[in-house]
């Protein structure tokens, strides 16, 4: 929406989700549906023309899907020397570490002891299996320089030493971070705190060879 509030008549938008309610959501939201092309899509598989887009962004997709099928798609579709934005969960930050091997093993297991002691079900701690992935960066370049891209910066987001349930009960009493979003942003060893990252790249290698490099089990 703010793209098309601010740039409306420099370039064309097209939003995909493999949710068609989310997409129906965002149907909603536009004044003109003339101004954006939505489409119910699988990023692993996108239903647009080679070389289709100028800049291509994913974010907050990739740790919720096949990451090779994922940026063999996003290289079809953007054009040489293209931009291409990602983010990807940091699991090297300390609080991606306590989250997944302290806070939500220990939520669990406190389910676990209330149902012994039989508290209601609906009453139970616990943490259902997210299914989501988290990547490093030096791995996430590789496989984006054999998909044809070429890595440039990276930036971390989300930076904080806060650790869970502390960063609930912290953020809570302030919204300074969420209208200053740019507050959480960070490069370098600070910038390693951040929970998420942002890596660019511009489309630089050949489709032929990145088609014959991907594995053909589970397309």
């Amino acid at each position: 929406m703010r793209l098309l509030e601010t740039r409306e008549d420099d370039f064309r938008i097209t939003a995909c989700d493999r949710s068609p309610a989310m997409i129906d959501a965002v149907a909603e939201r536009v004044d003109d549906p003339g101004g954006i092309r939505l489409s119910v899509a699988n990023i692993e598989e996108l239903p647009f023309e080679a070389g289709e887009f100028d800049v291509v962004l994913a974010m907050g997709v990739l740790e919720y899907v096949g990451v090779r099928h994922a940026l063999h798609e996003i290289s079809r579709v953007v054009r040489d020397d293209g931009l291409v934005v990602l983010t990807m969960l940091n699991p090297l930050s300390p609080y991606r570490i306590f989250e997944w091997c302290v806070y939500w093993p220990a939520l669990r297991l406190l389910g676990q002891v209330e149902g012994l002691l039989r508290v209601p079900a609906t009453r139970r701690h616990g943490v259902a299996k997210s299914g989501i992935r988290a990547m490093r960066p030096g791995r996430l370049r590789r496989l984006m320089r054999n998909e044809g891209l070429s890595p440039q910066s990276l930036v971390y987001y989300d930076v904080t030493a806060l650790l869970p349930p502390f960063d609930k009960v912290i953020r809570r009493w302030t919204t300074h971070w969420r209208s200053n979003l740019e507050t959480t942003v960070g490069t370098g060893f600070r910038g390693r705190l951040g929970t998420g990252y942002l890596l660019t790249a511009r489309r630089t290698g050949n489709l032929d060879e990145s088609i014959a490099q991907l594995p053909r089990t589970g397309r």
